[in-house]
């Protein structure tokens, strides 16, 4: 199995947004927060109830007739899928393209479960390949997504061909890497969320700018947006 890591500007350094709409020119085009996009199928999605109750959106497309690994794309903490359009909408022409909205962010409702970990994501995403008969991926993950990622290869290596990682954090509470780190010390082999453990999901003093778009925002998409604002307070920032 193929593993690879970016550890991206975007946990430390602040994004920008000129007042026209166009990017700041200061930060390296790979450091820029894409605007979402419509996938290449019009969004259409459906959704998977799985045993705990949780109900995960996703959806399937591409060239379901290719010999080429199927790919699963995960986006990032606070987001969804609509935000990995152009890695979907190039690998679909090519080969299938699986996209979930992560548990209780973008059309998956935040329901039936009260707090957010990668051990839960990794599950979820492998109940999705399981319901689609898929037996091995290889994974694209931004941020909150590469390290759902690295937790799949981990903990569920014999489904996992490869996977790219983008702006992972390889330690929880972002310090260099060392013999105490919790995703090599860790029982579960995973990283922690909770600010009380490990440390945080991103950088507490970085200074983000989101770009809100209408179309893909919490409230626009999510059957339960009375509890958005619950989401974002949940998942650390």
């Amino acid at each position: 199995m193929r593993i690879v890591t970016l550890t991206s500007a975007l946990i430390s350094s602040s994004i920008a947004v000129r007042a026209d709409g166009a990017y700041n020119t200061t930060p390296p085009r790979w450091e820029w927060n894409p605007e979402p996009q419509p996938l290449a199928n019009g969004d259409q999605g459906q959704y998977l109830n799985l045993s705990s109750g949780v109900d995960i959106w996703y959806t399937d497309f591409g060239n379901r007739d290719s010999n080429k690994t199927p790919v699963l794309l995960l986006h990032g903490g606070m987001a969804n899928s609509n935000l990995m359009f152009n890695q979907a909408n190039n690998l679909a022409q090519s080969r299938r393209v699986i996209l979930q909205d992560t548990r209780g962010q973008g059309r998956s409702p935040y329901t039936n479960f009260t707090a957010f970990h990668y051990d839960d994501f990794a599950r979820d995403a492998l109940a999705l390949l399981d319901h689609l008969n898929i037996p091995k991926v290889a994974v694209v993950g931004w941020s909150d997504g590469a390290i759902t990622g690295l937790n799949m290869a981990m903990n569920y290596t014999s489904r996992i061909d490869r996977v790219f990682a983008h702006g992972a954090n390889v330690q929880a509470n972002q310090n260099i890497p060392g013999r105490n780190d919790p995703i090599i010390t860790s029982k579960s082999g995973s990283l922690d969320s909770s600010v009380g453990t490990n440390g945080t999901t991103y950088s507490t003093t970085g200074n983000f700018a989101r770009r809100a778009v209408s179309n893909y925002t919490c409230e626009s998409l999510s059957p339960t947006p009375e509890r958005c604002s619950a989401m974002k307070s949940a998942v650390p920032t």
